[in-house]
């Protein structure tokens, strides 16, 4: 039942952006649970956005070492990998990610902005219109596709004039 409170506040914190408050809290549970992926996981995303991402890895590292099996844990690795500029490592990722989750949206989606990143813009592209095969008319997506292409196809004629 306390856990539970415990839940709801650090839930309700992040909603807020109160990611140290949110923190104190997961770590409360954990002094409970400390085995707690979900938690542990919630925790390592509060450290994200805070910036503290090697915090955050570490974290992840934690969860993925006990289940390498673990959705979110590696979602959210490359996630923050990505956030770094790690591009690669965020890559290889979501990959991981997919093999666990292969039509999951969000990392598709994901991995398809690493693309965009590095450069692979038809790469991209295919990746998103495999998303919008599994989610049709995912707003998000088409704009996705429509700026990449309009990216793609028109700086490098700009850029040449």
């Amino acid at each position: 039942m306390i856990l539970d409170s415990l839940l709801k506040q650090a839930i309700n914190n992040f909603e807020k952006k109160k990611f140290e408050k949110s923190i104190e809290l997961f770590e409360k549970i954990l002094e409970k649970e400390p085995n707690n992926s979900e938690i542990i996981t919630n925790k390592a995303t509060c450290l994200a956005e805070l910036g503290r991402y090697e915090e955050s890895i570490e974290q992840l590292e934690k969860v993925l070492n006990k289940n390498p099996d673990d959705f979110d844990g590696w979602y959210n690795k490359a996630t923050t990998l990505y956030d770094m500029g790690k591009y690669e490592d965020a890559l290889n990722g979501f990959n991981l990610a997919l093999k666990i989750s292969p039509k999951d949206t969000s990392a598709l989606c994901n991995k398809a902005n690493v693309f965009v990143a590095l450069g692979r813009h038809d790469d991209a592209i295919s990746i998103y219109k495999y998303a919008l095969a599994i989610n049709p008319g995912d707003i998000e997506i088409l704009n996705n596709i429509g700026t990449v292409s309009y990216t793609h196809l028109t700086l490098p004629t700009i850029y040449s004039v």
